[in-house]
């Protein structure tokens, strides 16, 4: 949810949130669709759009995966860069693409 800038998430309360793993979390709302004139919490909107940008991981930089894994889970990368943890972010297909494009074949010819 958080890797596009522009992504939303609705609560069933009309709350707006930035990522699946914040919702339910009234802290981590950064607005309400029930009144569209109040946003707030703006410093967690510049950190999910450009605060955890994979491009700027040097280790993202130079694998082969990206872009394609774009950037693994980015509630992963929110935590290291902001919260100190050492997540691996990576998407669980690295090193097994092979697999992946062979199922999605499979699937996709059934």
């Amino acid at each position: 949810m958080t890797r596009s800038p522009y992504s939303m998430l609705i609560g069933s309360q009309g709350e707006i949130y930035k990522c699946y793993e914040d919702l339910g979390n009234k802290e981590l709302t950064v607005g309400n669709i029930n009144d569209p004139e109040v946003w707030h919490n703006y410093e967690l909107i510049a950190k999910y759009a450009v605060g955890i940008d994979h491009y700027n991981d040097p280790e993202c930089r130079k694998c082969s995966y990206l872009p394609i894994c774009r950037g693994g889970c980015p509630i992963r990368r929110f935590e290291n860069v902001y919260k100190g943890k050492h997540n691996d972010c990576c998407t669980p297909f690295k090193g097994r693409i092979k697999d992946y494009i062979e199922l999605y074949s499979k699937i996709l010819n059934d």
